[in-house]
């Protein structure tokens, strides 16, 4: 049986997953400088929040396996770290382990 945290993780990677898929797409139609909606990252299933960046922006935030874009006070989990505030999304990551 999974654990609440396992859950969670698993919807952030979820969010993650679509994001990769929309990159891969919006490579091909829009410049690196363009900005492009992205999926906030976070543990909440039902947030639908959005997230602009260039595409040369998710790139070097993909750089980081661990990294997470998130949506300033939106739900992170325990083993989660706060890396960056760029003003209107975080960056956070999380632990090895």
């Amino acid at each position: 049986m999974r654990t609440r945290r396992q859950r969670l993780a698993e919807i952030e990677y979820a969010f993650r997953t679509a994001n990769e898929r929309f990159s891969a797409h919006a490579e091909k139609i829009v410049s690196d400088a363009t900005p492009v909606p992205f999926l906030c990252e976070c543990a909440d299933e039902r947030c639908l929040a959005r997230i602009e960046l260039s595409l040369a922006e998710y790139r070097d935030l993909r750089r980081h396996p661990r990294h997470f874009m998130i949506i300033p006070g939106h739900p992170t989990l325990e083993e989660e770290t706060l890396v960056s505030d760029n003003g209107h999304f975080h960056v956070v990551e999380k632990d090895e382990g």
